[in-house]
């Protein structure tokens, strides 16, 4: 596993919601194993435990995207006709009404490309003005190197969304770049600013509801770039399917408890035939008395091996697979286990607890319960998708 600055950190999207972001090489190998385990130290105060904060909660609570990573590019290696790896480059050559599926395939991957580039380069800019300038000349020509391009009928709709995306794109990042350069010299990417704001209102003015107040704008803008956002990562994202070890082991959890039941039953049941005559009352009593005792012992055998089970098997299991246009049977890629259950302080590592308790405050004991949560994700081969294109 490889993780870069912009992952492997946690980032709060707002109160109520964080999200880490993990990438993983599993293709240097045949085989790829990563388990990751979460401590989560939670206040005895606001009464969170096992008790009012069940498993099922959790995991609606959590979710998991599972994506093909994107490959880096500046904006020059972009521009560049003789690269053969870029989008841009490849839209050109796929396209064609025969290549139709993978020319919307690569304008949706430029759309994602572009949108990695310019986010990388926008956090390594600092305070000097000529190299901001020069990377929005570059962003411009990038720009005006794909709305040039006269793509076949079938994939006008996938690349006016994805000129959309990256000229919103374009104001999420260099905006904030204002505020690092003094306003005379930021003469050039205000008027660059202006040009895309035009650009968008000249073809995209009909796409925005103009009877909205300024705070719905605002909000109807955030929900289009989340759609747009979610049409260009399609062809990465994974298929999963989750499954509880309840729905994948029932037969068997609930079947041998109630068939060791059956066999004390009538273990009982025939001994007590030699004892008492049938049809009278002490032999209807006594049968009555152990199929009573056979219905408990089902039931107790059968939570017990469920919380066996729960230690022996994960929580949830979830099956990835490839993602590809018209196919009925995808390919296996790996599988997700996941495990989450309150845990006694005691059973937490020693170099957790250094880090839990770090600072001036180590040796003060806090009320405190724990929640621990592990994933193990087993990658079994390369994605067909991603052999392809990457």
């Amino acid at each position: 596993m490889e993780v870069d600055d912009l992952e492997g950190k946690i980032h709060f999207r707002d109160k109520w919601q964080f999200e880490l972001k993990t990438k993983l090489y599993p293709f240097e190998k045949e085989k790829e194993h990563l388990a990751q385990e979460f401590y989560f130290f939670i206040s005895s105060s606001l009464q969170i435990n096992d008790q009012t904060y069940s498993k099922e909660q959790f995991y609606q609570d959590q979710t998991n995207l599972i994506r093909l990573k994107l490959p880096m590019f500046t904006f020059k290696e972009l521009l560049d006709p003789h690269n053969d790896e870029s989008p841009l480059m490849r839209i050109l050559l796929r396209n064609k009404p025969e290549t139709i599926s993978k020319l919307n395939l690569e304008i949706k991957l430029f759309g994602g490309v572009f949108h990695s580039s310019i986010r990388t380069w926008a956090l390594t800019m600092d305070n000097n003005n000529q190299e901001i300038e020069k990377g929005c000349r570059e962003l411009e020509r990038l720009l005006a190197a794909y709305r040039a391009i006269q793509v076949a009928k079938d994939a006008v709709s996938d690349f006016r969304y994805v000129d959309e995306y990256i000229s919103l794109m374009f104001d999420d990042y260099i905006l904030p770049l204002l505020s690092k350069m003094p306003f005379e010299a930021s003469k050039e990417i205000r008027d660059a600013i202006s040009r895309e704001d035009h650009y968008r209102k000249e073809h995209y003015l009909g796409e925005y509801p103009e009877t909205l107040n300024s705070e719905q704008q605002e909000e109807y803008l955030l929900y289009r770039k989340g759609i747009l956002s979610k049409i260009i990562i399609a062809p990465l994202v994974l298929k999963t399917s989750r499954s509880s070890v309840d729905q994948r082991y029932r037969f068997w959890i609930a079947g041998i408890p109630a068939a060791i039941a059956m066999l004390i039953f009538l273990i009982f049941y025939l001994w007590g035939g030699f004892w008492f005559f049938e049809n009278t009352q002490p032999f209807i009593l006594f049968t009555v008395m152990i199929y009573v005792l056979k219905d408990r012992i089902k039931e107790e055998l059968r939570f017990f091996s469920y919380r066996k089970a729960a230690k022996w098997f994960s929580d949830y299991s979830t099956d990835i697979q490839d993602v590809q246009d018209g196919a009925l049977n995808l390919p296996m890629v790996g599988v997700l286990r996941e495990y989450a259950t309150f845990i006694e302080e005691e059973a937490v590592p020693a170099d957790i607890k250094k880090v839990r308790n770090r600072g001036s405050l180590e040796d003060f004991k806090r009320a405190e319960r724990v929640l621990y949560y592990k994933k193990s994700i087993y990658i079994k081969a390369k994605p067909e998708t991603a052999a392809e294109r990457f």
